[in-house]
């Protein structure tokens, strides 16, 4: 290898552990996958300080030097400020609370870094190399603890002015916001709790509902019906080629898929009916890897 090298870092920084490969010219992760915990660090430099030790030991072992390194691309949760890099107020990652990770890892490994929200990776990678690859336009959602947005305009994030677009988590919906009481976990578990005025996580309401539980099965459509309603304003607004549906609650694809579906026909309009293809997450957690690598462009 020598200085002209493509090979890119991609990091998936996760609330309880930060996920690492090497990333070849065409998007596919082409190294091991080696992960570590989150926890047991306290100050933001030690952990900057395992990271940079985890990067410079997996292009080692696949016998790159720091040469062949393009640079290192970070999907990180917000909010960010992503002119500085500097993670702000999140709240599950106390050590990084306002700290400027970009200048940090930069400082510490050498290279170039580039870092953004984690959703706008995770979509940024599918765009890349998952099946909305040959999409001009597409918005992607991670679906879990929270709603997380992104959109994806020719294979670059639209971050917006103030690096904040497509961040509609805590935009009204009814009497509440769509994360709160609809689009999150917490929202799934609150419409089965209505239903059976039992209190249940989503893995569990999951299980029932593959067991035919109605039920969870009827809290399953209820949450297919908002996240189209969701999906409406957006698709209507930016008329895109692919929706992405990532997260933990995408397993359940087919609980919800079809209340989804008709719920979103029902409010856009005729072209976007026939041409938008919405599609579960072909990549899983190698997404914000990926994209988190392609924020470190190829040009």
């Amino acid at each position: 290898m020598n200085a002209k090298s493509r090979i890119r870092v991609g990091v998936d920084v996760g609330g309880t552990k930060i996920a690492l490969a090497l990333v070849d010219t065409v998007s596919h992760i082409c190294s091991e996958v080696p992960r570590f915990e989150v926890a047991p660090y306290k100050e933001g430099d030690n952990l900057v300080e395992r990271l940079v030790s985890e990067i410079e030991n997996l292009y080692q072992q696949d016998g790159y030097s720091q040469e062949d390194i393009r640079g290192i691309g970070i999907g990180s949760p917000g909010p960010l400020d992503l002119k500085t890099g500097t993670i702000l107020n999140t709240p599950n990652m106390p050590m990084l609370q306002n700290y400027n990770l970009k200048d940090a890892v930069q400082q510490q490994a050498g290279v170039p870094v580039e870092i953004n929200n984690d959703a706008n990776c995770f979509v940024l990678g599918e765009a890349l190399a998952g099946e909305a690859k040959d999409g001009d336009i597409v918005l992607g959602v991670t679906l879990g603890t929270g709603y997380g947005f992104g959109i994806i305009f020719n294979k670059k994030v639209y971050e917006g002015a103030t690096g904040t677009a497509a961040e509609i988590a805590h935009c009204p919906y009814q009497e509440s916001m769509l994360e709160k009481n609809y689009i999150s976990g917490h929202g799934l578990s609150r419409m089965y709790t209505d239903r059976t005025g039992q209190k249940l996580s989503g893995i569990d309401i999951a299980r029932r509902a593959e067991d035919g539980e109605p039920e969870a099965l009827e809290a399953f459509k209820e949450f297919g019906m908002h996240l189209g309603k969701s999906f409406a304003w957006f698709v209507n607004i930016l008329d895109p080629d692919y929706i992405v549906v990532g997260g933990s609650i995408a397993k359940n694809w087919e609980f919800f898929r079809k209340s989804m579906f008709e719920t979103l026909y029902e409010y856009i309009n005729p072209g976007p009916r026939e041409h938008l293809k919405i599609v579960p997450s072909e990549l899983g957690e190698s997404a914000a890897i990926i994209g988190a690598a392609g924020l470190i462009r190829n040009e």
